[in-house]
């Protein structure tokens, strides 16, 4: 896109608003900046697990003058939980969606450190990727979507609308497969939703403004794009042609956004002049030489030497990203660009590879000898080896992905309570699994599992495990909640949650509330030594199985007890 920029009188007002600023960008330095924006970036990947193109990612980002809040990437073609790991960025929270079941696919959302976010939605149906995020204190919901183009069109409405109207101030990024160059019925529908949702489409739907441009055919579409029914709000807009892909990638700025602050933390030092001045002060005399005395001496002025300092967390270095990378890739991008507008030039595409294969080694070279060619500068300077080896220690990425989630019962849980309640369930039933797992013929002969004979002494207490008493036991059940309390008893399958009424009290007898049925026979249920002292009370908000299982535990209870005084 060339300069000057028209406005056209078939532009919406949001179009109008921001089009004044809509760029391309030949350099990824020249992006507009401004500190009090948010600050998003898109691309379709076509695989970010290619070699060398989540390396180029992170040179882009470098590249960028101001710091990227939320980055959004379509075609990840991630495949596995530890795929999504190996591919998360210094100081970003990752948050991903992928497919097994075929090759291709997946959309990430990268969230910058300093913004506080929620996962609401991240979905993978009938092929289409649905990722939402929000950030709470711009009351700003995020989506990433990819439909391909083999995936029905009404099928993925049908879901991406009721998405749309379940959220107010949103901005949607994503790869549709719906050029919106072409007057179909599929495009049609797809723009109706978006009017229905109160939604406008940001990108300039015009030839001069595509989004990609096959290598192969010349063929151009809009099939990426962003959205938003953010109507009030100023917004700056860039295309950036990469050949990494043949999508352009989008660089968008949202207007009134205050910028993060560095994070600043207080800790513990100790003043080494006081404690200096204060060990040469003081008396120390210890004619017997009792090591306890001299530690004691030392620990107490090191206690009485110690202030409080404030720390500012600096951000992870970029270690091998250097600015030689960065110009590389812009001229193979400028070269990438000529190309398209001269395609029978063969010098052109000559010079093209081999600047495409320069800025491949490059990377790969600059990034493997970056860490030895440091540890090597300083191999002769022990206090230089240890300043390299925190700095380094300092680059960690947060590996932690979002959201977490565990399949059970062919279901995935993303609840973090229900999360804990399956593990919950686990631990206190995976003992009896693994012991029917056990091969009936050792269960004859004890000295196959035993690792000591009969008679031996152990030298060891935390290798025994003594049954807990009464008063211990008491001790736990008043230490609970009074409003619920979920107990597992022996040889009991299911869990009986009780209530208890009131604290414990030896001389009056506590109520309890059965919520959750056993499978035991009241018969049995008492035989497995689960003790419930009387009254035991029926509620009204009980079920009927409930209640009646209920009624014959108390009959059961009082025959017991019937039968205890005769």
């Amino acid at each position: 896109m060339h300069e000057p920029v028209k406005l056209y009188s078939d532009q919406t007002q949001v179009q109008r608003s921001y089009m004044q600023s809509l760029i391309l960008a030949n350099r990824y330095q020249d992006l507009p900046s401004n500190k009090s924006s948010l600050k998003f970036f898109y691309e379709n990947a076509r695989s970010i697990r290619k070699p060398g193109k989540f390396d180029e990612l992170q040179c882009v980002l470098k590249a960028i003058s101001s710091t990227v809040h939320v980055i959004i990437i379509t075609e990840t073609w991630l495949r596995s939980e530890q795929d999504a790991k190996l591919h998360c960025l210094p100081n970003y929270t990752h948050i991903y969606n992928y497919r097994n079941d075929s090759r291709g696919g997946g959309v990430s959302i990268y969230i910058h450190n300093s913004i506080k976010f929620e996962t609401s939605e991240e979905v993978y149906k009938d092929g289409n990727h649905y990722v939402w995020v929000y950030l709470p204190k711009y009351a700003l919901h995020i989506g990433a979507i990819y439909k391909p183009g083999s995936t029905s069109v009404r099928a993925f409405l049908d879901i991406f609308s009721m998405q749309l109207e379940s959220r107010k101030r949103s901005l949607v990024f994503g790869d549709f497969n719906l050029d919106l160059l072409v007057t179909d019925i599929d495009v049609k529908r797809y723009v109706h939703a978006l009017e229905e949702a109160g939604f406008k489409i940001l990108n300039k739907i015009d030839k001069q403004y595509t989004t990609r441009q096959t290598a192969a055919t010349g063929t151009i579409t809009i099939l990426d794009h962003v959205s938003t029914d953010l109507t009030k709000n100023q917004f700056k807009f860039a295309l950036l042609d990469s050949s990494s892909s043949d999508h352009k990638q989008i660089y968008l700025e949202l207007s009134k956004y205050r910028s993060q602050t560095k994070q600043r933390i207080q800790y513990e030092a100790v003043d080494y002049e006081n404690l200096h001045k204060g060990i040469n002060d003081a008396t120390y005399t210890n004619e017997e030489n009792k090591y306890d005395y001299l530690e004691n001496f030392i620990n107490t002025h090191i206690t009485d030497s110690k202030i409080y300092k404030t720390k500012i967390i600096n951000l992870p270095k970029d270690d091998w990203i250097n600015k030689e990378i960065i110009d590389m890739i812009n001229r193979r991008n400028l070269l990438w660009q000529q190309i398209k507008a001269d395609k029978r030039n063969e010098a052109l595409k000559n010079k093209f590879i081999v600047e495409r294969n320069k800025v491949g080694k490059r990377i790969s070279a600059d990034k493997s000898k970056y860490y030895y060619n440091e540890f090597m500068k300083c191999s002769n300077s022990p206090k230089k080896m240890w300043n390299l080896i925190n700095t380094l220690a300092a680059n960690k990425i947060k590996t932690t992905c979002a959201p977490p989630k565990i399949i059970s019962d062919s279901q995935v849980i993303t609840d973090g309570t229900k999360v804990c309640e399956i593990f919950n369930v686990f631990f206190s039933s995976v003992g009896t699994q693994l012991a029917n797992d056990i091969h009936v013929k050792y269960h004859q002969n004890p000295g196959n599992t035993l690792m000591y004979r009969d008679g031996y002494i152990h030298d060891s207490t935390l290798t025994q495990f003594k049954p807990c008493t009464e008063v211990e036991i008491t001790k736990i059940i008043d230490n609970l909640k009074t409003n619920s309390s979920t107990v597992v008893y022996q040889d009991c399958p299911k869990p009986l949650k009780i209530i208890r009424l009131g604290k414990y009290n030896a001389d009056k007898p506590r109520p309890v509330k059965v919520i959750f049925q056993s499978p035991d026979t009241p018969k049995d249920l008492l035989k497995n030594k689960l003790k419930m002292h009387e009254p035991v009370k029926l509620y009204s908000d009980q079920t009927q199985v409930q209640r009646s299982y209920m009624q014959s535990l108390i009959v059961e209870i009082k025959r017991r007890e019937k039968k205890r005084r005769n």
